[in-house]
């Protein structure tokens, strides 16, 4: 079993209309559409401890729930993760973002129409292009990058919509390192 540390990150592949949408609208495009924060380690169980946010609201969990799941570290952030993770445990009133979800078809309409407007095509959009405000709400996505945000390690940058193909852009650029 590998060792994961405080305040890795696993993405979940899910299957679905959403996931399957969010792989051809999104750019990088991507499989791994839950995200959830490892944050302790259960010896006796061999298993890890995760935070989420799923639909009904804020959840402690474990990681063996998932069979299928790849891990990523922040870069050169030491022992930041048990931090980060206290950090998130804040917010464990949390209601889901539902508000979140519902607006990207909005907002993917909208970007849309920009770029046709502008270079006469569509194409994947970047998270960076879709206008975000943060609120009281988190979905999962939400949760991982919001607790690396409070120990001040921006996995993804301010005012990007934290949507799972940020994420993998934050692989690309060597912001997220994947742990094999």
């Amino acid at each position: 079993m590998k060792l994961y540390q405080h305040g890795d990150l696993a993405g979940i592949p899910k299957a679905g209309i959403l996931p399957w949408l969010g792989q051809k609208v999104f750019y990088p495009h991507t499989e791994l559409f839950h995200w959830v924060l490892i944050c302790d380690y259960v010896v006796d169980e061999k298993d890890y401890v995760i935070l989420e946010a799923v639909p009904g609201g804020f959840k402690v969990g474990r990681l063996s729930w998932y069979s299928h799941y790849r891990v990523f570290r922040p870069a050169n952030q030491g022992f930041l993760g048990r931090l980060a993770c206290q950090k998130l445990t804040a917010y464990g009133r949390s209601k889901y973002d539902y508000r979140f979800i519902a607006s990207l078809p909005f907002v993917v309409l909208f970007c849309w129409m920009k770029q046709l407007f502008t270079t006469g095509r569509c194409r994947a959009i970047r998270a960076h292009e879709l206008p975000y405000v943060a609120d009281e709400r988190l979905c999962c996505t939400e949760a991982v990058v919001l607790a690396w945000q409070r120990v001040g390690v921006w996995l993804v940058p301010s005012k990007t919509k934290p949507i799972p193909a940020a994420l993998m852009e934050a692989v690309e650029k060597g912001v997220l390192e994947e742990i094999k």
